[in-house]
């Protein structure tokens, strides 16, 4: 088609102010508008100026020409096509057939209403109303018909001859849709003071749009194992969208991995837990957009997701630094500086541990877990140190120990354990104090008392059949004795502790405990060893000789 040059026909009414949020086609929708070109054909044909190419940052300088306008202003407002289907609006480089409307247009009409001009931010697909009108955009005319860059009035479509926007009912958009709204806008300098959250800052602004649709399909679908797109959602791309934004807002997007988790236990899948397979397609997406290098804040909240789930190899995510809730058995033991299996058997007694065993997924131990038993550690008792606490003998403790009456944490010994005994310090006092009960303090003793530690040796009675009958509350404390340790301080009743002694220990409690038999020799002396290997005289000679 033959284009005309500016020469052969000028606007009588020319437009030589831009507004700052006016694009250079929307420019030239003004000067078809104020003149009364019904059809932008017709104001291509008239002037030569071509809505499609001035979009495109072609043809400015003609179109500066009839408009009487600044050129320098229209390149800086003009969009510019960057390689394949990039566009930059404004130093943002957007998608141009999914980010920009080409064909269509929408509007305002309370924008209108104040200045009769088309705004650039009108153009982006990704925004649905208006920030500063909480009305949604305007896409159809009055009589029903499209708006479209066909037409050559801004408030109606080149059909019909009595259309307006303005009689058109307006939805009011909900506040989810205007917080992402206003967050874009903001984005191009038009609002002040709205923030950006942390997982999208210094993102281009099409990979965040992308990230709030991935965050929205990942809270609103799940577990999937195949990549989710926001149009695979059931709810309008829109509201999609606005939902992906406030779950970013809020600080959800861990809930929102906790459930895909779920989901792919629910799966009951032979795959074990791990990067690739717990979130499903969501990981795998991020690792194609770069991982900690596209959204650091993103990639952090993935990877303290996972370290409290499974195992997380060093080579995921490596500059970014672990926040580890739990470790393995395996670093805890060597921590504890004891073997795993004693750990083990630890934390199963707190029901610390999982009970089933998963392929690949080594033990974790919670580090709270860990420090309370590290702190146990340090403050046990070994069986050597029971003696000074419990304030009886060694053989007067191992005999406790054989019977279990102590309330042993790590069991230890020769039959079949492999670590020593340890008590925690904490649980002897308390068994101390369940034995004293609720008896008052002494500073004596007196003629018809006696101690726990002496009644063994005094009365002739078994130390542990004393201490169950006082566990079992057959006999009672009748007193503890003041700065007196462990079992010497607690005070029982002469009377009380007689009958637990044997029969024959109450008949001669000083004599023998016999009839024993007397022991039999089972070694030889050294002189009957030396006689019965001695060679006789009459053979000596028959030896022979060297």
């Amino acid at each position: 088609m033959k284009h005309f040059s500016s020469s052969m026909w000028m606007p009588p009414r020319w437009t030589p102010d831009l507004y700052s949020d006016e694009p250079p086609h929307g420019l030239l929708l003004r000067l078809s508008d104020i003149n009364g070109v019904a059809r932008m054909a017709m104001m291509r044909t008239m002037t030569g100026v071509s809505c499609r190419r001035v979009r495109f940052g072609q043809e400015l300088p003609a179109l500066a020409d009839i408009a009487h306008c600044d050129l320098e202003l229209l390149e800086q407002a003009a969009y510019r096509r960057m390689r394949g289907e990039a566009i930059l609006i404004r130093g943002h480089e957007l998608r141009l057939n999914r980010d920009v409307l080409i064909a269509s247009r929408r509007v305002c009409p309370e924008c209108l209403a104040v200045s009769l001009h088309h705004r650039f931010w009108w153009d982006l697909t990704f925004l649905e109303a208006c920030p500063w009108h909480g009305r949604r955009l305007v896409s159809l005319c009055s009589c029903g018909g499209k708006l479209s860059w066909e037409d050559g009035l801004l408030t109606k479509c080149r059909v019909c001859t009595d259309g307006s926007v303005f009689t058109v009912s307006r939805e009011t958009a909900s506040p989810e849709i205007l917080a992402l709204d206003r967050w874009i806008v903001a984005q191009f300098g038009l609002l002040q003071g709205v923030g950006t959250p942390p997982e999208l800052q210094n993102l281009p602004l099409t990979q965040a749009i992308d990230m709030i649709e991935r965050i929205a399909a990942l809270d609103l679908h799940g577990y999937a194992d195949r990549w989710v797109e926001i149009d695979d959602l059931s709810i309008e791309r829109a509201a999609a969208r606005a939902h992906g934004f406030r779950v970013i807002l809020e600080h959800r997007i861990g809930d929102a991995l906790d459930r895909t988790y779920e989901g792919f236990l629910s799966t009951g899948g032979p795959r074990p837990a791990s990067m690739l397979t717990a979130y499903g397609w969501f990981y795998r997406w991020l690792s194609w957009r770069g991982g900690e290098n596209f959204s650091p804040a993103l990639a952090q909240i993935v990877l303290d997701n996972a370290l409290q789930k499974f195992q997380v190899p060093r080579d995921v995510f490596p500059k970014l630094p672990r926040k580890r809730p739990s470790v393995t058995l395996t670093e805890a033991a060597r921590e504890c500086r004891m073997r795993p299996g004693t750990l083990r058997k630890i934390l199963k007694l707190q029901d610390g541990i999982r009970p089933e065993k998963r392929k690949g997924s080594p033990v974790k131990v919670n580090n709270e877990t860990l420090a309370a038993i590290v702190a146990d550690l340090e403050s046990s008792i070994r069986l050597e140190g029971l003696p000074q606490v419990l304030g009886v003998g060694i053989a007067m403790v191992r005999k406790l120990i054989r019977a279990r009456i102590l309330p042993i944490w790590v069991p230890g010994g020769v039959m079949g354990e492999k670590s020593l005994y340890l008590l925690r310090r904490t649980d002897v006092e308390e068994w101390l104090e369940r034995l004293a009960g609720v008896s008052g303090t002494v500073s004596r003793i007196d003629k018809e008392q006696i101690s726990i530690a002496d009644a063994p040796k005094a009365l002739h009675v078994k130390v542990v059949a004393l201490v169950t009958a006082l566990m079992e509350q057959r006999i009672q404390c009748s007193g503890r004795l003041a700065e007196a340790p462990g079992l010497a301080g607690i005070l029982v009743r002469v009377a009380d502790v007689r009958p637990l002694a044997s029969s024959s220990a109450r008949k001669n409690p000083y004599g023998k405990r016999g009839p024993y038999k007397k022991r039999l020799k089972q070694t030889s002396t050294s002189n009957e060893i030396r006689r019965s290997t001695a060679v006789p005289e009459s053979t000596k000679n028959d030896l022979p000789q060297r």
